[in-house]
């Protein structure tokens, strides 16, 4: 039987769970069923650089040198790249993944007559990125491709809400929830490297460890972290705070670190390749996103039991029952985001329950061989509805 070929196209392939997922799932298919190859550009430069997953697994892939997050005239050539690639590859399916891959490769697959179009949204640039003139026309030119795509991936019941109903994007028939996979087993297992990063770092073992995991941009609201941080610390003396991602802090957050006068009480770190070291060394983790899809950083945590604490956003409350698996506060709520982290910080028997709670969730709902196999099915029902 003749192998379901599938080109699948990123905009690339930096530090953060759409590349994770591409990779893996480029990777994890079932070899005798389908052949996989990974499209995608290049990060920007302060982005971070996960291209070496795709390395070090051995993946078919192909790099577009214009295909970049940025909007430009560079767009117009990686367009008609990632068209003659497809046009001369000749895939049974095109499967797109985050907005500006989603555009030119949907658009290019229509042209080149690819039988099956789908689409993942990782997250969505509807709310907290552009401004309102802006968000129209991405929402517009959404709708038109989605009328050409066999089929769209939410990462969440949230998220499947908010691009069906909330934005009215595609019809929820032509939607599927597939939750994200990873290798989990580094997080399960984190406990063995315990004391690693404290050690590297200076922290005592009797302060305790707050930690945000994400690049410092505008839409992950850090400045809501760093304040709550002084509140914290105002309350409760024996506590670091940890910022991770990005290559370095911008320039107006070491201005508000300063006001706040946080001084050696906040550490930033720049990408580390091995995360199950720090999240071993965390006793809470925080997220004080104003738009999210499914946060890995949260999936992550959970795996490694950690208690959390994060603004109610997006897709947030799909993996974090609040009370259960950690507490959600309102957007943009420093007082309530401070107030539940000092709660755990002072209940190690809650914060424990919690994170034991989260594990479980983790291992049950987001494993590598699950995310292969909803897949697989999702792409085999495709072919078969098109014979």
């Amino acid at each position: 039987m003749k192998r379901i070929k599938i080109i699948r196209i990123i905009a690339r392939l930096n530090i953060g769970g759409p590349a994770i997922h591409t990779t893996l799932l480029t990777k994890g298919l079932d070899a005798k069923r389908f052949e996989s190859i990974l499209v995608s550009g290049r990060p920007e430069p302060n982005e971070g650089d996960m291209s070496y997953l795709a390395k070090e697994m051995g993946l078919k892939t192909r790099f577009i040198s214009g295909l970049r997050r940025s909007i430009g005239l560079r767009d117009i050539k990686a367009f008609w790249q990632i068209f003659n690639y497809i046009r001369r590859e000749k895939p049974d399916i095109v499967h797109t993944h985050t907005a500006k891959a989603g555009t030119l490769g949907r658009i290019a697959a229509i042209l080149a007559g690819v039988p099956i179009k789908v689409h993942t949204f990782h997250g969505h640039t509807f709310h907290n990125y552009f401004g309102t003139k802006a968000t129209s026309l991405f929402l517009f030119v959404e709708r038109i491709l989605a009328r050409f795509t066999d089929k769209t991936i939410t990462l969440s019941k949230g998220q499947f809400e908010e691009i069906c109903y909330k934005f009215n994007v595609t019809s929820p028939y032509k939607t599927s929830i597939i939750p994200l996979g990873f290798d989990l087993k580094p997080f399960l297992e984190c406990e063995t490297k315990k004391g690693l990063l404290r050690a590297r770092l200076g922290i005592k073992k009797e302060e305790r460890l707050v930690g945000i995991i994400g690049r410092p941009v505008p839409v992950k609201n850090h400045a809501l972290f760093l304040h709550a941080a002084r509140r914290i610390l105002d309350r409760k003396k024996n506590v670091r705070f940890l910022m991770v991602g990005g290559e370095r802090l911008p320039e107006n957050m070491k201005v508000l670190c300063e006001e706040l006068k946080l001084g050696d009480r906040l550490i930033f770190l720049g990408w580390e390749r091995d995360m199950s070291v720090i999240y071993a060394d965390l006793d809470v983790v925080g997220l004080t996103s104003l738009n999210e899809g499914t946060p890995v950083s949260l999936i992550e945590a959970m795996a490694s039991a950690k208690a959390i604490v994060a603004t109610d956003v997006g897709g947030v409350k799909d993996i974090v029952r609040h009370g259960v698996r950690g507490y959600l506060v309102p957007s943009q709520d420093t007082a309530a985001f401070a107030d539940a982290t000092i709660e755990l910080l002072n209940n190690g028997h809650l914060a424990r329950e919690f994170g034991s709670n989260g594990r479980e969730f983790a291992k049950k709902n987001f494993s590598k061989e699950r995310l292969e196999e909803d897949t697989e099915h999702l792409y085999q029902k495709l072919v078969m509805s098109k014979l």
